[in-house]
């Protein structure tokens, strides 16, 4: 099994995979599963839900081995109570995003967030506004004349704003419109000042289908991106 380790506090990994490539380990995934994960499985009504969740687990405790030099079948994760993942005792932060059968992970030294969505239409631009967005984001969103760069803007907004509740540790608890990454001037914020402390935020290019982005506690200086593909236990 190969093995990795972050070198220092600026740096992030990005791990991505797709859920379909893995149907055949459903069971053994399943038997890595915590009491609490399997509970949380059982409540999803939609089984292609149910799989990929089993499937990311499994392949995130996979990767989680990577740096740990456990099995991956002993590793523990544990849940906040806004069901923000992490581990205890460890020095190692991580968070998951997935949209369609695409899945991130990112992995760092201090508490990180990450988001990605595959673009789509949205029904309702202006309610979802409303609820979401700062009067900021909503201004560069209207100035979008046609439907594909509205698409594309609301995407690059609310990615951001994700990564950056999901660092925080609440995710959509959190009130997004309360969340600001936009200058003045329409352009994004590299870092943003959150309870007297640093959070920077990055912009990922993964598949021209999607918009993500990453939020990181503290400084980023390194994103090193990785397809996880091979399979050990």
């Amino acid at each position: 099994m190969n093995t990795y380790k972050l070198d220092h506090l600026e740096e992030v990994h990005i791990w991505q995979f797709t859920t379909d490539k893995y149907k055949s380990y459903i069971n053994l995934f399943t038997s890595w599963l915590s009491n609490t994960e399997y509970k949380y499985m059982a409540q999803l009504k939609n089984k292609n839900r149910q799989q990929a969740f089993i499937i990311s687990r499994g392949i995130i405790k996979q990767i989680i081995s990577m740096y740990l030099g456990h099995s991956p079948a002993t590793i523990e994760i544990f849940y906040t109570s806004y069901m923000k993942p992490y581990l205890k005792n460890q020095f190692l932060y991580f968070n998951i995003s997935h949209s369609a059968d695409l899945v991130l992970v990112a992995l760092a030294r201090k508490p990180v967030g990450i988001d990605i969505e595959k673009l789509r239409d949205i029904e309702d631009y202006d309610r979802t506004a409303a609820l979401f967005l700062s009067d900021k984001e909503k201004r560069l969103l209207y100035n979008n004349e046609t439907s594909f760069l509205k698409k594309n803007t609301f995407f690059e907004i609310w990615t951001h704003k994700e990564a950056v509740v999901k660092a925080l540790g609440y995710g959509l608890h959190f009130p997004l419109h309360k969340i600001n990454i936009l200058h003045s001037k329409h352009q994004f914020l590299n870092t943003i000042y959150i309870k007297n402390k640093i959070y920077t935020v990055r912009n990922i290019l993964i598949d021209k289908n999607y918009r993500s982005a990453i939020c990181k506690e503290g400084k980023i200086h390194e994103i090193h991106i990785f397809q996880f593909e091979n399979l050990s236990n």
